[in-house]
């Protein structure tokens, strides 16, 4: 779990991406996840906000100048590089 009480699962972290997308791979840190998924024709990455319990995609995108004060595992495993 992470300080917000969202779990760091595979399941709970599905249930904020869309529908037919499996996770392959996550990190959790500080109230954000962040890792890839697949849905069986094309790969992406995904960050997540804890917010209330559960994942949430942020408002902003985080992966460019709304960066800050995310930690580095989140940026490096949920940004395409």
């Amino acid at each position: 779990m992470t300080g917000s009480g969202a779990p760091c699962t595979a399941t709970a972290i599905s249930a904020a991406l869309e529908s037919g997308q499996t996770v392959t791979n996550y990190v959790c840190a500080d109230g954000w996840a962040a890792g890839s998924w697949t849905n069986g024709q094309a790969d992406g990455a995904f960050i997540l906000e804890a917010e209330g319990g559960t994942w949430a995609k942020p408002a902003q995108d985080p992966c460019g100048s709304a960066s800050a004060g995310l930690p580095p595992v989140i940026l490096e495993d949920g940004c395409a590089s």
